[in-house]
């Protein structure tokens, strides 16, 4: 992670124009890296990113060609605790297991989806890319399926009017 880091601030101090633009752009790039070092790499240009983390483009297919095993997404200690919290909440017994998980980066998302499936954990995920039609049935699921425990959603996809009172937990 350290060479991730000073890269950045290798970036920022070697820019050009170091005005408030490129002061945020470099925030927001240490933001991403802060959730994961490998989303860094796989933005086609982190300048044009929005505010969920994609871009112009859908990279979902991207980061899961270049994440070469379930461990890279570990290294990621939001992931390994949210791991750890999950599993720790199957096996306490106290019924079923439903939690929530919000994240501002879609691309996150799709990285804490690998993981989960790698442990046989069922998840639905709500993003700004499923229809209303496909939140529903996504919803559907998560609610009425004791087998899905997971909801991963973007907020900006299912942050009002979500209700959650079958969730044990919300991250």
């Amino acid at each position: 992670m350290q060479k991730e880091y000073s890269a950045l601030h290798e970036e920022f101090l070697s820019s050009k124009t170091k005005g408030p633009g490129e002061f945020f752009r470099s925030i927001n790039k240490v933001r991403i890296c802060c959730h994961h070092h490998i989303m860094l790499n796989t933005m086609a240009d982190p300048d044009l990113e929005d505010h969920e983390g994609r871009g112009n483009q859908d990279n979902s297919s991207t980061i899961t060609q270049t994440i070469v095993s379930v461990e890279t997404c570990i290294m990621s200690s939001k992931i390994a605790h949210l791991l750890k919290s999950v599993l720790r909440q199957k096996r306490s017994n106290c019924g079923p297991c439903k939690l929530v998980v919000y994240s501002q980066l879609t691309q996150f998302l799709d990285l804490i989806g690998i993981v989960l499936a790698h442990h046989s954990i069922l998840s639905e995920c709500i993003d700004g890319t499923i229809t209303a039609r496909g939140q529903e049935k996504a919803l559907e699921k998560f609610f009425n399926n004791p087998e899905f425990e997971v909801l991963i959603s973007s907020i900006a996809a299912a942050g009002t009017g979500l209700r959650i009172t079958c969730t044990n937990i919300v991250y």
